[in-house]
């Protein structure tokens, strides 16, 4: 029982931390993110936030070694997690508004996008779609919007830290 060790090997907790310890409460650092909608382009389908309860269609999957997997808003993940999903949330809101932008507009062969110095097309031949950016040929895709993930991606390369 508590009372038997010495106060020295005690540590005092407020209450929330006293939760988190035991696994009551969720923690609030620590979590990895390890999947998002926003990586293919689609959400996964209506479902609640696992850590405040709410609708969403769009979510996050986030790990913690103590909790394992949860599914999770934006708001959430970014509460829970590191600069790195507020880097990557950054990044999708970008990729959103390319996907969606008033620049892309329908001619007889497809999709043309120019703003400053980069234009992309985006084919269309049958079910399949395949972007051009700056004259570089992409795969085939079985969407507009998929192809137009992939002209972002190439238009904007990840970081990835190094170097």
């Amino acid at each position: 029982m508590s009372w038997e060790y010495k106060l020295e090997f005690s540590e005092v907790l407020c209450a929330l931390f006293h939760a988190i310890e035991h696994k009551i409460e969720k923690p609030r650092d620590g979590w990895m993110l390890i999947h998002s909608d926003w990586d293919c382009g689609e959400s996964s389908g209506e479902t609640r936030c696992e850590h405040c309860n709410a609708d969403m269609e769009w979510h996050n999957d986030l790990y913690h070694p103590d909790w394992g997997v949860i599914i999770v808003g934006y708001g959430c993940a970014e509460e829970l997690s590191s600069r790195e999903l507020r880097a990557m949330k950054k990044r999708n809101e970008k990729r959103r508004r390319f996907i969606h932008s008033p620049c892309w507009y329908k001619t007889p062969k497809g999709w043309r996008y120019k703003y400053r110095d980069n234009v992309a097309f985006i084919f269309e031949k049958g079910d399949w779609h395949t972007p051009v950016v700056n004259n570089v040929w992409g795969r085939n895709y079985s969407s507009a919007v998929r192809a137009k993930v992939a002209a972002f991606n190439q238009l904007n390369p990840e970081k990835t830290g190094v170097g």
